[in-house]
């Protein structure tokens, strides 16, 4: 039976993707791929989330398809500029057997490069305690796979199992806003546009939130904050 247009496509998404402070943490790819690394986590944590082990398991097209991404873009070589940026003079490799072989295969286009930033870094969420400001520093995967046969140059078969750690995993449980992911994939991928959007969804659960607390509904933004999300200088 053919879904309905109207059926949402609702997702959890770690509250923390939403916090500036992981702006730059998230955005290092965004020349190359935009939104790929925040977007990643989103997939996954909607896959992860349906799946009793954990598992997530999925191909280029798979992503592409529920994210708003074109497969060609996501499988571009990244220029020597960007991988020395990236990577420095340490470019990683993924090391796998094929037939008995040893395989070794560069991490070198954008999509593989942003799994790998994400397996090396932390998302940062500061609270308050005892009047103090404290940080909590959460990894984002504990580790990808790569299956694909490495001995041809098709890469439309090459599939990804992809986990979030466990602390990521267990902030779905607890600190999560909802996602609509028709209406996000449909946004344009540029500077502002869907972290905008990631906004937009911690601002609802905040006013929830005054609700149920039978305070006052409402969510202040300055235009300065609007002008550093969309890149925007304001004279």
């Amino acid at each position: 039976m053919k879904e309905s247009n109207t059926q949402k496509e609702l997702s959890r998404v770690p509250r923390t993707l939403s916090e500036s402070s992981n702006t730059k943490v998230l955005e290092v790819l965004f020349d190359a791929g935009g939104t790929v690394m925040s977007d990643i986590i989103i997939y996954v944590a909607s896959s992860q989330m349906k799946d009793l082990f954990g598992d997530c398991w999925f191909s280029i097209n798979d992503f592409c398809e529920v994210m708003g991404y074109e497969r060609t873009k996501l499988q571009r070589k990244l220029t020597e500029k960007q991988l020395d940026f990236l990577f420095s003079n340490q470019r990683p490799v993924y090391i796998t057997e094929q037939n008995g072989q040893k395989i070794e295969h560069p991490i070198e286009n954008t999509f593989e490069a942003a799994l790998y930033r994400l397996g090396t870094s932390n998302l940062s969420v500061a609270y308050a305690m005892n009047g103090k400001t404290q940080y909590k520093f959460i990894q984002i995967l504990d580790r990808f796979e790569i299956k694909d046969n490495f001995g041809t140059k098709k890469r439309t078969k090459r599939n990804y199992n992809v986990h979030l750690s466990k602390d990521l995993m267990n902030t779905l449980l607890t600190e999560y806003n909802l996602l609509e992911l028709k209406d996000y994939r449909n946004l344009p991928n540029r500077k502002g546009y869907r972290k905008f959007y990631l906004n937009l969804a911690k601002m609802i659960y905040l006013i929830k939130y005054k609700i149920d607390q039978g305070q006052a509904p409402y969510f202040t933004v300055t235009v300065d904050q609007l002008a550093k999300e969309f890149d925007v200088t304001v004279k």
